[in-house]
């Protein structure tokens, strides 16, 4: 399979990177592959903020690729838009924004008796909810949709190992935590991390783009080195 974090005469583009590339061209996924492709340049080649943009780049490769394939259309839950909403039709409503609303001798529960949240408030807040159970639910599916869309013979979500998804989401959840970070550079040991993480990514893909008879075999390997 080859050793991804082998450099061979400062060429990091060696034929194992160009087998994912071009399954993943053969795939209909060629955005994400020119995604993948900068990806690796700009890990090896470490550019100011390379952390970031690389980290950035595999979240979406990770969250993307197998709703591109299924055709699903990737919604993200608007939070801002919805606050907004719910903002509006309170102050609409003029009901008290926090406890500075009432006396120094009142309290929320001494009022709760005359305070009445409208219909449209309480629908609002619950589209709230059901649209972030929604998100929180498709997060949770996208490990399985991956490798139910890009293994050999289309394996069942019932057949797969736990082990798998479990897999995808550690190093999914790995990368979108250097994608948040404010204005604090990354820590030493994320430097020191995101190339065998992003290695350990590639290894999956190549397996998956084998697509041989042993796949099954070779990711079983994958989890007895992670967890070695």
């Amino acid at each position: 399979m080859g050793d991804f974090a082998s450099v061979v005469n400062n060429n990091h583009w060696h034929s194992n990177r160009e087998k994912i590339y071009d399954w993943m061209v053969k795939n209909d996924q060629k955005p994400y592959a020119e995604l993948y492709k900068g990806s690796v340049i700009i890990l090896y080649e470490k550019p100011p903020g390379y952390v970031r943009f690389v980290s950035h780049a595999v979240r979406d490769l990770m969250n993307g690729m197998a709703a591109a394939k299924k055709d699903i259309k990737r919604e993200q839950t608007q939070y801002s838009q919805l606050a907004d909403t719910l903002q509006e039709l309170w102050t609409n409503h003029k009901l008290p924004k926090g406890a500075e609303t009432f006396s120094p001798t009142d309290s929320l529960a001494q009022k709760r008796e005359d305070l009445s949240i409208p219909s449209e408030i309480i629908i609002h807040i619950q589209k709230i909810l059901r649209e972030h159970a929604e998100g929180r639910r498709r997060s949770e599916e996208s490990p399985y949709l991956f490798f139910q869309e890009f293994l050999p013979n289309t394996t069942p979500r019932d057949a797969l190992p736990q082990a798998y998804p479990e897999m995808w989401k550690d190093l999914r959840t790995w990368f979108m935590e250097q994608t948040h970070q404010g204005n604090k550079p990354p820590k030493k040991e994320v430097f020191d991390q995101i190339e065998t993480q992003f290695c350990q990514l590639e290894t999956v893909l190549l397996s998956v783009a084998d697509r041989y008879s042993n796949t099954i075999t070779t990711l079983d390997e994958i989890l007895e080195n992670a967890n070695a």
